[in-house]
């Protein structure tokens, strides 16, 4: 039976071999697998044991061959962790191993790890790698067995240790698919299974790049056991699996777009209010800078149109009319109450005296 699931990207901790470096070539061999089991621990179910197959068919050599990189503590967001890289086509398997030769940088931030791979003060290295499709066997009173027979190795990185199953790589995607293939199991499901060591790991981002699930080839999981379930039951907790995550991440989704819409609505609210009532930008951009809300934006901008009728004031010729105020003063109200409901007539109730400015 073949089930299609979602995986991490894992690591395995590999070795330099001091005795191999050129120092005129500025390289150095690196096992970047022997096979060994690793012991894994998933999301559901129990844990189970991994075996990476070395069978030159199954280990899928594109990427180191043309170069993969070879980073500083699996980190992928700067140019500057790159320190080297795999010699095109030198990656092969040999022996019951995978073997390549790196080629260290000449920058000059570099010469220091150079140096200390060469006086084998840096034995530790580690491969990052995806693996396309396990077949999954159940031996006699063991865990089950999952053998890598598609996979990956995508780059190597030096590690201050390399027994480190804390460790792991920081990116935008942490899963990609990989076809699980069951023997002597009868097909009856489909569909793709979310898996990762970790419960809120997220699963619809970008593809192809590493996680921080990671386990090492020579370290045991010291993940707790899940308790053990009815196998009924427990085959139908891991359809719901998916279902219960996608569920958080789509409504998460959602008030992040209700909230990003919320904000564009109050900011554009403040810049065109502000504009019609001829008001500095640098007020605006000031209540768009405290998150002042729409209400009070509204309150603050009327009180500094009152502010700037009251600056302007001028005295030079004094009318006083039967109601008791300067006429400029009441025409300048009448037009800020004109301009007011221009913008929002729902808002700003129209007077009798700003009838003759509404246009």
């Amino acid at each position: 039976m073949d089930t299609m699931i979602e995986l991490p990207a894992m690591r395995r901790s590999a070795e330099l071999a001091p005795n191999s470096v050129d120092t005129d070539a500025r390289t150095v061999e690196v096992i970047w697998s022997a096979g060994a089991w690793v012991r894994r621990s998933t999301l559901f179910g129990e844990p189970y044991d991994e075996e990476l197959s070395l069978d030159p068919a199954h280990v899928r050599l594109d990427r180191l061959n043309a170069g993969a990189p070879f980073l500083k503590v699996h980190e992928i967001d700067t140019l500057d962790a790159v320190i080297g890289s795999v010699v095109p086509g030198s990656a092969r398997v040999e022996n019951g191993r995978g073997i390549a030769q790196l080629r260290i940088s000449e920058r000059a931030d570099v010469e220091p790890i150079w140096r200390d791979i060469q006086a084998g003060h840096i034995r530790a290295v580690s491969i990052g790698y995806q693996v396309h499709r396990f077949e999954v066997s159940k031996p006699e009173a063991a865990r089950e067995l999952w053998r890598a027979v598609d996979w990956t190795p995508f780059e190597v990185s030096a590690v201050p240790v390399g027994a480190d199953p804390a460790a792991g790589f920081r990116a935008q995607s942490s899963l990609h698919d990989c076809v699980l293939h069951r023997r002597d199991v009868s097909p009856t499901q489909t569909g793709a299974i979310p898996m990762t060591d970790k419960p809120n790991a997220p699963a619809a981002e970008a593809k192809d790049q590493p996680s921080d699930s990671v386990a090492t080839e020579d370290t045991t999981m010291t993940e707790p056991k899940a308790p053990a379930t009815d196998p009924k039951n427990a085959a139908v907790e891991t359809r719901a699996q998916p279902k219960q995550q996608a569920t958080p991440a789509l409504d998460t989704e959602v008030v992040a777009t209700r909230a990003r819409e919320a904000e564009r609505d109050r900011v554009s609210t403040i810049y065109d209010l502000a504009s019609r009532l001829n008001l500095e930008r640098s007020f605006a951009e000031d209540l768009v800078k405290r998150g002042t809300d729409i209400g009070e934006a509204r309150r603050l901008i009327l009180d500094q149109v009152a502010a700037k009728s009251e600056e302007i004031r001028t005295f030079s010729q004094v009318s006083i009319p039967l109601g008791g105020r300067d006429e400029a003063i009441t025409r300048r109200d009448a037009v800020a109450n004109a301009l007011l409901h221009r913008y929002s007539p729902t808002l700003f109730q129209l007077e009798d005296a700003a009838r003759q400015y509404r246009g």
